[in-house]
């Protein structure tokens, strides 16, 4: 009997804690809502920069860019936080947050993207989107503890061996393959720099793929191709679109 509603007050727990990790469920009406009025205020950050004649080294859309993907970036920095034994977001790879269906006949996403060379590029963990999946708690609390100025592994710094993130413009949205860890201390701490083991274009997807928030379509026939995961990210999608048509890439 003990084991029983021990039994019973460990999956009512585990229930509970993973809330903090579930996406939010509008309908559909209120996701396109939501998306409409987060591109308008991309056209409203671009139309108002334009209003002021002003020419930033760093233009504002970024800055808007990264505040539109900190709740998805804050929801897996904090996940193994919430319920370190049992949560585990999926990696935040393109395929997870754009979309994983075919384009066309065995055409992905990542069949569509220009590779760049990466020499003259670098990655701020203070100031690009930059989207780490920290997977394992005793590393995460380590990488905390042990980096940074005056603490046991010293000062943060791109390590060649274990740091892969990918480059994708013309958001400049950051993925990483390796290093999850270490780059969450660096975001957190808000100091660092990476050289991208890859830079990709997204521009020649735009001829093939829209969304509305909802769904994702395919441009040729209007069909959909999927649903719209995050809609943070099918926002991010369009803004890529908007950047490249306003000669902002």
């Amino acid at each position: 009997m003990l084991k029983i509603v021990k039994n019973l007050f460990v999956n009512s727990t585990k229930s509970k804690l993973s809330v903090y990790n579930q996406p939010i469920n509008e309908s559909d009406n209120d996701k396109k809502q939501l998306f409409d009025n987060m591109i308008e205020a991309v056209k409203d950050t671009i139309s108002q920069n334009d209003e002021l004649e002003q020419s930033p080294l760093r233009h504002p859309i970024y800055d808007l860019i990264k505040m539109i993907g900190l709740r998805i970036q804050a929801k897996y920095l904090t996940n193994k936080l919430y319920d370190p034994s049992h949560s585990r977001l999926p990696d935040i790879t393109f395929n997870e947050v754009f979309f994983k269906k075919p384009i066309e006949d065995r055409c992905y996403i990542n069949n569509y993207l220009k590779q760049l060379p990466n020499e003259s590029y670098s990655v701020s963990l203070k100031d690009d989107l930059v989207l780490p999946w920290p997977w394992n708690y005793d590393r995460l609390i380590g990488s905390l503890v042990s980096i940074g100025e005056d603490r046991h592994w010293g000062d943060w710094k791109m390590d060649d061996l274990n740091h892969n993130v990918e480059l994708w413009l013309p958001m400049r949205i950051v993925f990483i393959i390796g290093g999850n860890h270490s780059i969450t201390a660096g975001i957190v701490q808000g100091i660092g720099t990476l050289k991208p083991n890859y830079v990709f274009d997204m521009s020649p997807i735009y001829d093939h793929v829209y969304t509305d928030g909802v769904y994702y379509y395919r441009k040729d026939d209007n069909s959909k191709l999927e649903k719209v995961n995050e809609i943070e990210f099918a926002v991010l999608f369009e803004v890529g679109r908007i950047m490249i048509e306003k000669g902002l890439y």
